[in-house]
């Protein structure tokens, strides 16, 4: 929905909320929470055209537009936010795991082949392993998205 709305106003400049869920095909409601999120999130904008001097809210325009340079740049501070977010999650779990990653770390230091661990163990590192997996190809997907964007 939101992204239908960015393109209609990118396509067509500055439209009135109406208009908008018009074109859009969206009900009004759903419009005016979409707009406003969008608003707070810094990816379309508002401008308030009174028509009198007091600038009285029920007389008063108010069109929303986008801007492409503005919202591409704003994408990218929210991908380098969640790259850094998912780097603290993965660095998180190898805090939490740091115990059982010290002893396998002092097991190859000292040049043993085989050694054991609980079945515990085996499932915390299994779990590790997983979530570590998990959380890198998600850091290339945003590393590719943050990419992308930079060259706008």
């Amino acid at each position: 929905m939101g992204v239908r709305i960015f393109r209609m106003l990118l396509l067509r400049g500055q439209l009135e909320q109406k208009q908008v869920s018009d074109c859009a095909m969206i009900p009004a409601r759903d419009t005016r929470e979409t707009l406003y999120r969008m608003l707070t999130s810094g990816f379309v904008f508002m401008q308030d055209i009174p028509k009198t001097a007091d600038r009285a809210p029920t007389r008063t325009f108010y069109t929303w537009r986008s801007d492409w340079a503005v919202t591409c740049d704003r994408f990218a501070v929210e991908l380098y936010r969640a790259a850094g977010n998912v780097w603290a999650r993965l660095q998180h779990e190898m805090q939490r795991a740091r115990q059982l990653l010290d002893l396998i770390e002092e097991a190859t230091d000292l040049g043993k082949l085989t050694f054991s661990i609980t079945p515990a163990q085996r499932s915390q590192l299994q779990r590790l392993n997983t979530v570590s997996q998990v959380l890198d190809a998600g850091l290339m997907q945003l590393d590719d998205s943050i990419a992308l964007f930079n060259t706008f």
